[in-house]
């Protein structure tokens, strides 16, 4: 009777923790933004704007972002440090790396789906006084992702 108990106990406390674990593995931290999008790591651990239900919209990196009502506006950076210095040929392949999005700002109306993107910050201020908001960069703050 007793080893029956322990025996119980100890299956219990084995399809708890596998439980626990299969909960814990999968899950991933998030930025829920309007209308199905989130932000989220991508394999390489680059902040990428996705669709919930569908792919990836904006490749990573995204630098920064703000929402502002149903649209998500934000930068993703150009080539850095070794691209800067080659030649045309191999900046453009290290911008490649560096970014598989294009640089620049870029603005989402989440409720249609439209996207803009590769802005000056001069286009992406018209754009968004087009739709009647108003963003300057330092508005602009990075993803908050714990990995």
């Amino acid at each position: 009777m007793h080893q029956s108990r322990i025996r119980a106990t100890a299956y219990g406390l084995i399809a708890a923790f596998g439980l626990v674990a299969c909960a814990t593995a999968g899950s991933e931290f998030v930025v829920a933004l309007p209308n199905g999008y989130q932000i989220k790591r991508d394999k390489a651990d680059q902040p990428t704007l996705v669709k919930r239900s569908g792919g990836v919209v904006v490749p990573g990196p995204v630098e920064k972002y703000i929402v502002l009502r149903d649209v998500v506006t934000g930068l993703v950076p150009g080539p850095e440090g070794d691209a800067a210095k080659a030649d045309a040929k191999d900046a453009k392949r290290a911008s490649r790396r560096a970014s598989k999005s294009e640089p620049g700002y870029f603005i989402l109306r989440t409720r249609t789906g439209e996207l803009s993107t590769g802005l000056s910050e001069s286009e992406w201020s018209e754009q968004l006084k087009g739709l009647g908001l108003k963003a300057e960069p330092k508005d602009l703050s990075p993803p908050v992702l714990p990995k």
